[in-house]
């Protein structure tokens, strides 16, 4: 199972499966990124795929780690130093390079209150996932996103309906306005974007 397929399978379960209870409180966690690598020297997990839009985190924070937001175990993350190419999360307890190894391929949930506290005016991408996609210049239903995938320059919205597959990219050339409580997002249709389209076999 490929790393791509395993972020994109976490997107669509943490759409239907967020919420945990702990000591009675209800807790939403959040997607943070995948595990693609250990630095045994400053026991830290290293994710090169992650929300490009989280841009910090406080210290000592509880975070867990597991193939699926049901199955998770808590560690602290004593610290996050944030780069274009990567996160890298030193952890509390100290772990062997075989522990650490064990971890890649895993994703990492973190309470989405301490990520939207931090970054109060974030959207993360599977906040995205079935929103109705609007072209802005005559308010039609162009189709719904069904999957947001990163790139090294940006995010590639993929917006489908019955006759095709559009890739939009997640510029502000292009999308224009996102309203959660809707469920719409609002894009521009410049020139060559509709060239992208992959049209469904029937």
């Amino acid at each position: 199972m490929s790393i791509r397929f395993l972020k994109i399978c976490n997107l669509r379960i943490l759409k239907k499966i967020t919420l945990i209870v702990v000591n009675g409180n209800e807790i939403k966690l959040k997607y943070f990124g995948i595990i693609t690598s250990i630095s045994k020297k400053n026991n830290q997990v290293i994710l090169s795929d992650f929300p490009k839009n989280i841009k910090q985190l406080p210290n000592n924070i509880e975070i867990e780690i597991g193939y699926s937001p049901n199955f998770t175990k808590k560690y602290t993350a004593q610290s996050f130093l944030f780069s274009n190419k990567s996160i890298k999360v030193k952890l509390s307890q100290i772990f062997s390079e075989n522990e650490l190894k064990s971890f890649i391929r895993q994703a990492i949930y973190i309470d989405e209150n301490i990520i939207k506290a931090n970054n109060p005016d974030i959207i993360l991408p599977e906040d995205l996932l079935d929103l109705e996609v609007i072209n802005i210049s005559n308010n039609e239903a162009i189709g719904v996103i069904s999957d947001v995938q990163d790139t090294k320059a940006n995010q590639i919205l993929i917006v489908e309906n019955n006759d095709f597959i559009l890739p939009i990219p997640y510029i502000n050339e292009v999308v224009k306005k996102i309203n959660l409580k809707e469920g719409k997002i609002y894009i521009e249709l410049i020139e060559g974007l509709l060239d992208l389209k992959e049209e469904k076999n029937k």
